[in-house]
């Protein structure tokens, strides 16, 4: 009742008709474009394998140099390690502005518009060697703060910031991990200056780095960082990922307001006793610096040690 050719003659002609056209329409294109996509196979695979091994080799030489620094430096004086603690942080925050001070990704509050903060960096933002550098001081701080006894808080300080970088750097959610370094290393050079007066016994030196230690830490550690935190919680990433970070950040700062009770109670002791005494890292029992102004102004603050001036 059905002719046989009613439905698969015109079938036939449209299908013939489109192979023909698919055929015109590639077929100019199989000569030409051939040699573009080959490159890009090629370069793909590659690229992981020289990255692994130059952040590799990064953090090997870092750490070791840190390593060999502050060994030297240890053999020295007891103020020589905190000179070059000082030297450390003045020449990484001189980076960190070069990285950052053009970055529109900064938050709010450090001039930029907070857009992208949490994005995934690019090679345009060259954070990937200044996170290693990073990784191996602190560290280089986690085996020397073992090695010199210091108190329970400070490992804790170390572990919580090494598992910061280590997962920021994981995620590659740098950016946000150099906000970080930043808001640390600038009070840290004053702080190292501090330690470093205690131990060398300069007192017109240390009340100043003192003063300025009082606000840098307040303002950088714990009013801009507590800004940061709540900006973490806000964050347009997962809820277990603004939960671990936030956590994090949170113990440091609360560890940073438990130093700086220290710090205003290293001046009040220095007020009522003219004593100053480092108890920030180690235990006060077991080597600490005291530094006391005998305040006889014939000789001078500096000119001779006074007989009462002695390592606890």
């Amino acid at each position: 009742t059905h002719p046989p050719n009613a439905h698969t003659a015109p079938n036939a002609a449209r299908h013939t008709s489109r192979t023909q056209r698919t055929n015109t329409h590639h077929a100019p294109n199989t000569h030409p474009t051939n040699t573009h996509p080959t490159p890009n196979t090629q370069h793909t695979p590659n690229t992981p394998t020289p990255n692994t091994q130059d952040i590799m080799l990064t953090f090997a030489v870092a750490t070791a140099g840190f390593m060999a620094a502050r060994r030297h430096a240890e053999s020295k004086t007891t103020a020589a390690p905190y000179v070059f603690k000082m030297t450390w942080f003045l020449a990484i925050v001189a980076v960190e502005w070069q990285l950052l001070r053009r970055a529109a990704w900064l938050p709010e509050f450090l001039g930029g518009t907070g857009e992208g903060l949490w994005d995934t960096d690019t090679p345009d933002d060259q954070l990937g060697q200044f996170y290693e550098v990073q990784l191996a001081y602190h560290f280089h701080s986690l085996v020397f703060s073992i090695i010199n006894g210091a108190k329970a808080e400070m490992h804790l300080h170390h572990c919580v910031t090494l598992a910061l970088i280590a997962l920021s750097d994981f995620l590659r959610y740098r950016r946000i991990g150099a906000v970080v370094f930043m808001l640390h290393d600038a009070p840290d050079i004053v702080g190292a200056a501090v330690k470093a007066s205690i131990h060398a016994k300069t007192v017109g030196t240390l009340l100043f780095c003192y003063v300025v230690l009082l606000f840098t830490w307040a303002y950088f550690r714990l009013y801009l960082l507590l800004k940061l935190i709540l900006d973490v919680c806000d964050a347009p990433r997962p809820y277990e990922t603004r939960a671990v970070f936030a956590t994090l950040l949170s113990v440091l700062l609360m560890l940073h307001y438990y130093w700086y009770a220290l710090f205003l109670w290293m001046g009040i002791t220095f007020r009522s006793k003219r004593v100053i005494k480092d108890i920030s890292e180690t235990d006060p029992n077991s080597g600490a610096t005291v530094v006391q102004d005998a305040a006889p102004r014939k000789s001078g603050l500096g000119s001779k040690p006074c007989s009462d001036e002695k390592e606890l």
